[in-house]
């Protein structure tokens, strides 16, 4: 039996699979091994059991070397209980033990750190919100991308400003209707104009008037890489020819333009990126995922 346990004998192990199996995407039939390990941490979890929890992720991490999937495999299982709570299926006792639980593992699971001139990335709530664990596990999965992840927790408008200087984004997660988000926008607006704000969770709303409103990891990601990439899109296109191993000739070729214009490109390339030659810029634009 579960750790955790619905009403009425139903364990509540039971319901995340069910609820696993709605969120989530069929697994490829050649990866049950992987499927296994996030059977195995979700059991981990519900037993608030962070061993057993965290040797589950790590494994299903060297496994599929996708850290998304293991944050996303907890996510999961922080839904269903944070739903059997609601539901008055469950203690808030054992809601507590089980994200306490999360947080413990996802702050031992650590990507490798950014490089010293990765983008920064700043991650707040609201003032009076404790919601910061879906924060946390963002930062992770923004600093396995590449970039420089600070979470700051609750700060007041002015502070939130001062911290945010110089951060290429500044992401808050929004779980209750406030005035205090709006002002927290408008403050980092008036601060640094060409900082990206991007507001998600559940009270999220157009009407703060961030640059992008989303909980998508993904669509965070791509936004991220297309605000921080300085170069034109005929630079792109010319290093991503040096990338596949091309010479300047064969690049030209490849473009459609002339050998000299390539040349060009890379020069700018070069000084836009702070690189000295064409190696360290390709290896800059994988990392920053201007490229791929």
């Amino acid at each position: 039996m579960s750790a955790l346990q619905l009403s009425g004998a139903i364990p509540l192990q039971r319901r995340l699979i069910d609820l696993g199996q709605a969120l989530r995407p069929p697994a490829p039939a050649s990866d049950g091994v992987a499927a296994m390990f996030e059977a195995e941490l979700r059991l981990g979890l519900e037993a608030a059991d962070e061993n057993r929890a965290y040797d589950a992720a790590r494994a299903l991490h060297r496994r599929t070397g996708d850290l998304a999937r293991c944050h996303r495999a907890v996510a999961r299982v922080l839904a269903g209980v944070g739903a059997a709570w609601a539901a008055g299926e469950c203690s808030i006792a054992q809601e507590h033990r089980v994200s306490s639980t999360a947080a413990a593992v996802l702050h031992r699971l650590r990507p490798a750190s950014p490089p010293a001139d990765a983008p920064r990335v700043v991650l707040a709530v609201p003032p009076g919100e404790r919601h910061q664990l879906s924060l946390k596990s963002l930062a992770q999965l923004l600093r396995d991308a590449g970039h420089a992840a600070d979470v700051v927790g609750d700060l007041p408008a002015d502070e939130l400003a001062e911290v945010a200087r110089g951060a290429a984004a500044v992401v808050l997660s929004v779980h209750v209707r406030s005035a205090a988000t709006a002002g927290l926008v408008a403050a980092v607006r008036r601060a640094h104009p060409a900082c990206l704000i991007v507001v998600g969770g559940p009270a999220a709303s157009p009407g703060l008037h961030a640059d992008l409103v989303t909980s998508d990891v993904t669509v965070l990601l791509s936004a991220l890489d297309r605000r921080g990439c300085p170069l034109s899109e005929r630079e792109l296109e010319a290093l991503s020819c040096v990338a596949d191993g091309l010479t300047n000739v064969e690049a030209a070729e490849a473009l459609g333009v002339a050998p000299g214009t390539v040349k060009s490109h890379l020069d700018h390339v070069f000084v836009k990126t702070g690189t000295t030659g064409r190696a360290a810029a390709v290896a800059l634009a994988l990392r920053r995922g201007w490229i791929c």
